[in-house]
């Protein structure tokens, strides 16, 4: 009998605790009505699927190798008033996972201390901070979406497949109002040297009159940028000549720098190694689309190194030619950034410029083209496209079809979202509904069954299809209807009556 007794001992001390499934939900029948008490009550190796519902109060992992996620098509939400709403600072790894969630109106979104977890798919709009890693953390965090955090979307750590608001600086020029233009990121606020406000691509912008406005964005070291850099604006010039549109850094007398700028009748792009100011102490990259005057242009660089600038003009790479010798790029110690000139009064440009950003990185291809795409449909720089935040919808917007929730049915939109398709390549597309372009969306809704579907794809572009969205609309014909009976021959006679 004893014999029996210890074999008996022996097998059952050797059998795992099987992992769980652990349900949530705050107003319905579940395991628990709180997170965090799933949590406190897991194991590892345990799933926590969250119902839908807006949960409050702050989680902390705890160490713990457990999923948290939601668990139908519908996103659960966190909100929290206290520091962070979630929390990892206990050693987590790889094996503890967050993902599939909506987190707004918190502090820090998600706060992670000294460790390693996977933070995946989430929408994190709306708080103070989005992601904070510090104390030599290094998580694994992609297919999210950083929207609307007041005091930035990402400290400590490098997301992946994910879409947030990381310009250096952008000035909308939507305050019409002042004597300062006012910078999005909180950090670069312009004074108006005699440019004027007037109405822009997108709401509002400013006036330069070509011989002496601009807008004075001071010394600060943000505005110097190492390489790669992107620029981006919407011009309507009045006068084709030299005329910067942002320089970044002050080249009167040497070329230090970064700066974007037309000349004569075309776009470049150009950085200095401090030195000249001569050919040999810049490299230059010239565009190749005449531009034309009194009318609205988006235009963008790339700044990569010598032999890697890109210029773009209307979401088109605009090819071009290299010039120029110049060394690394070179900032000068206070020498001020500008808009509308450069070397204050310098270059100055003449006509309209709205919608300026600058990026601390290389914007892809696909990225301009939803800027020029946005800016035609007057919507800010950086959109997710969600449905409707302000009423906490935060599906993707898609000419394929997305789900529409007061319909309970699947509807088309004017314009795809550019965080459909967009998340990591080796990820399963899990439950999203065909057509999905075999890649997972990101953000909250990727993976799941209401994921947005993929944008349908454009074979040609048809003949009069001017804003090259692939089809010829009311669009098109305004663009056609204001060049009516434009007529540029030289000499002008030959355009008759």
């Amino acid at each position: 009998m004893r014999t029996t007794i210890l074999l008996f001992v022996s097998v059952f001390m050797v059998i795992p605790c099987l992992a769980r499934t652990i349900t949530v939900d705050d107003d319905g029948p579940a395991d628990y009505r709180t997170i965090q008490d799933a949590i406190d009550n897991s194991i590892n190796g345990d799933i926590i699927e969250v119902q839908p519902g807006v949960y409050g109060g702050s989680i902390d992992f705890w160490g713990k190798a457990i999923t948290v996620q939601s668990c139908i098509a519908e996103p659960a939400v966190i909100e929290s008033s206290t520091f962070y709403a979630v929390c990892f600072q206990h050693g987590e790894g790889s094996q503890s996972v967050l993902r599939n969630l909506v987190i707004r109106g918190s502090g820090v979104a998600v706060y992670i201390d000294g460790c390693s977890p996977i933070v995946s798919n989430l929408t994190i709009v709306d708080n103070l901070l989005g992601i904070k890693a510090c104390c030599g953390a290094n998580p694994e965090v992609k297919n999210c979406i950083f929207w609307n955090n007041s005091l930035g979307d990402i400290q400590g750590c490098d997301p992946e497949y994910s879409y947030a608001e990381d310009y250096i600086s952008y000035w909308n020029f939507d305050e019409q109002i002042g004597s300062t233009a006012l910078d999005s990121a909180d950090s670069n606020p312009g004074a108006l040297r005699g440019a004027a406000w007037t109405t822009g691509q997108v709401r509002g912008g400013l006036h330069f009159d070509g011989i002496g406005d601009y807008v004075d964005l001071g010394s600060t070291s943000s505005l110097k940028p190492p390489l790669p850099v992107t620029i981006s604006a919407w011009i309507r010039p009045e006068q084709v000549y030299h005329g910067c549109i942002v320089s970044l850094d002050d080249h009167s007398t040497r070329y230090y720098g970064v700066w974007l700028e037309l000349n004569g009748s075309y776009l470049r792009a150009e950085f200095g190694d401090g030195g000249g100011p001569d050919a040999k102490n810049r490299r230059t990259k010239n565009g190749t689309t005449r531009f034309e005057t009194g009318l609205w242009y988006h235009v963008a660089a790339v700044i990569n190194g010598a032999r890697g600038i890109d210029l773009y003009v209307d979401g088109m790479n605009d090819g071009g030619c290299y010039e120029g010798t110049g060394g690394n790029l070179i900032y000068s110690s206070g020498g001020h950034s500008s808009i509308g000139s450069r070397s204050g009064r310098e270059f100055s440009f003449g006509g309209k410029i709205d919608e300026v950003a600058v990026f601390g990185r290389a914007l892809s291809a696909d990225e301009i083209t939803h800027i020029y795409q946005a800016g035609l449909n007057g919507r800010r720089v950086m959109d997710p496209l969600f449905v409707d935040s302000e009423n906490g919808d935060y599906r993707l917007k898609s000419e394929g079809g997305r789900w529409d929730f007061n319909k309970q049915s699947w509807v088309r939109d004017a314009v795809t979202s550019p965080c459909i398709d967009a998340g990591d390549p080796s990820d399963s597309v899990g439950c999203e509904p065909s057509p999905n372009g075999s890649r997972v969306n990101i953000g909250a809704y990727g993976g799941t069954a209401q994921a947005s579907n993929s944008r349908p794809i454009c074979t040609e572009y048809p003949t009069m299809d001017s804003n090259k969205d692939c089809k010829v609309d009311f669009v098109d014909f305004a663009e056609l209807a204001s060049q009516w009976l434009t007529c540029n021959l030289v000499p002008s006679s030959a355009c008759g009556e």
